[in-house]
């Protein structure tokens, strides 16, 4: 690894973990805003201008599209348990570790990508939102806000 990429590398860890001590989660989103086919509801967190939040309902579809990338950022323990069909579990703690994978795929600026969490209070799929918007410029990332827990209320298929 060359020392100009450990550096972008030791630059992204210090951003997740400001991110972590100063993320707070918001869960009130406006409605009627539409992307890629899908309706989905922008954020209104300051914090997460660049995220928009998709519905059990939208992730129930957008789980069968094959040209949608789920990305679960929860433990790998957790994913482990149980998750989305599909799913790449890049966990946001340990996010830089995932890099090279996510650059390996070629994914196009305008990949509809799906992030989620555990829902509620967990802020893990904000900061890979983040990261994907901010840092490699994806346009088309989700956020499913109220995440596993919802997703296990509400029966959606879980994958092991």
């Amino acid at each position: 690894m060359n020392k100009s990429m450990k550096y972008v590398l030791i630059a992204m860890c210090l951003v997740s973990s400001i991110m972590v001590v100063s993320c707070k989660q918001n869960n009130e989103v406006p409605k009627d805003a539409q992307k890629n086919e899908t309706t989905v509801e922008k954020t209104t967190s300051t914090q997460h201008s660049d995220s928009k939040g998709v519905t059990f309902e939208q992730v129930s579809k957008l789980v069968e599209d094959p040209d949608v990338l789920i990305i679960d950022a929860r433990k790998p323990e957790e994913f482990a348990q149980g998750h989305l069909k599909g799913a790449k579990n890049f966990y946001a703690m340990e996010f830089e570790k995932h890099i090279p994978e996510l650059l390996g795929m070629n994914l196009s600026p305008d990949k509809r990508i799906v992030v989620y969490c555990g829902g509620g209070e967990c802020e893990l799929s904000h900061m890979i939102s983040d990261q994907l918007t901010k840092q490699f410029k994806f346009t088309n990332v989700y956020i499913y806000l109220n995440g596993w827990k919802e997703w296990t209320e509400k029966g959606g298929a879980v994958s092991k």
